[in-house]
């Protein structure tokens, strides 16, 4: 198991081996965007967004399939042409500066194409070589607890370790802005926090990290600032506890039924103030949990629907997706 002091040892040899990479920071924020576009023939994929990122921020960009994520990191990494818009990343213009921007950043993508009959080290070292001043591969493995596989090929690695090796090539320059589209995703529960501690170390040694997730618990957990982003555009920002508050709802309770209900029929209940139903999965969100029970177990009988696996629990952020967007973010 990889220990949080893996990640200082790391740490100081980045600090140690490769030295100031920039110097006193002109802007506050690593990232800008403004107004950003991107059209795939009639469909808008990223329509108009903005939003900033502050150095040393762990920034989360979450939505459902197809919402615009992967194309808007894509743009912003220099891998896909805008049609629009302005992006300035840390205190360079793209794509006039993309060459020098790129020895800066980090990028795990959300399908890597690996070299499968390279061992994992040779792959490290590959990548390693792509910089001026590159991290020694050994630590690079160790920061994703990957140091026994170094010998081993790569097409002998797990999906699992497969990931972490993506992750483990973004780190070789000693990213100032690390992007990570995806990062645990396929991953064990306990290689998924190893994850979650190489991210918080970046955020202790001031870098940036600019991320996507399909695991709400992870944006909430890790993040610093939040963007949910729908059908190209960017619906909320703000810190996950702020997005959480702003849904003044004391209380939630969820539960699954065989019957196809509808949202109208729970909101119309006087302790509900708001229902979602989703795949015969209902959440509901009450002031008084007693009082709500009570109404649910009355509207169940006059319409003859059961009620299976009820549970009670404080607002979250996936609370906050489901309002916004109507949808799980699986969907």
């Amino acid at each position: 198991m990889l220990e949080y002091g893996d990640h200082k040892h790391l740490a100081h040899c980045l600090s140690t081996e490769t030295g100031q990479r920039v110097g006193p920071s002109m802007s506050e924020h690593a990232l800008i965007v403004r107004n950003l576009t991107k059209s795939y023939g009639s469909v808008r994929a990223v329509d108009g967004i903005s939003f900033a990122i502050r150095r040393g921020a762990i920034f989360c960009l979450v939505g459902p399939n197809g919402a615009g994520k992967t194309t808007t990191m894509e743009m912003i990494e220099g891998l896909k042409q805008p049609d629009s818009g302005e992006i300035v990343l840390l205190d360079m213009r793209l794509p006039q500066e993309l060459g020098r921007a790129k020895q800066m950043i980090g990028v795990q993508l959300q399908t890597t194409g690996l070299f499968e009959r390279l061992t994992a080290g040779e792959l490290v070292n590959l990548f390693r070589s792509f910089y001026a001043r590159p991290v020694p591969a050994a630590d690079v493995l160790k920061a994703v607890s990957l140091e026994t596989k170094s010998d081993q090929l790569v097409s002998q690695l797990s999906g699992g370790q497969q990931q972490r090796l993506a992750v483990a090539l973004a780190l070789v320059n000693d990213p100032e802005l690390l992007f990570l589209d995806e990062p645990t995703a396929g991953l064990d529960p306990q290689a998924r926090r190893e994850v979650w501690r190489l991210i918080q170390s970046m955020k202790q040694r001031e870098k940036t990290v600019f991320m996507t997730t399909h695991y709400m618990d992870e944006a909430e957990k890790l993040s610093d600032e939040v963007a949910i982003i729908d059908y190209g555009k960017i619906i909320a920002h703000d810190a996950p506890r702020n997005l959480v508050a702003g849904l003044n709802k004391a209380n939630v309770i969820e539960f699954s039924t065989d019957s196809d209900v509808t949202d109208n029929q729970f909101s119309g209940l006087r302790s509900v103030s708001a229902a979602t139903v989703l795949n015969k999965n209902v959440v509901l969100y009450t002031t008084d949990v007693k009082e709500c029970l009570v109404d649910v177990l009355n509207l169940s009988q006059s319409l003859s629907f059961e009620i299976k696996d009820m549970q009670f629990r404080n607002p979250s952020l996936e609370d906050v997706f489901i309002e916004l967007t109507g949808r799980m973010l699986r969907e």
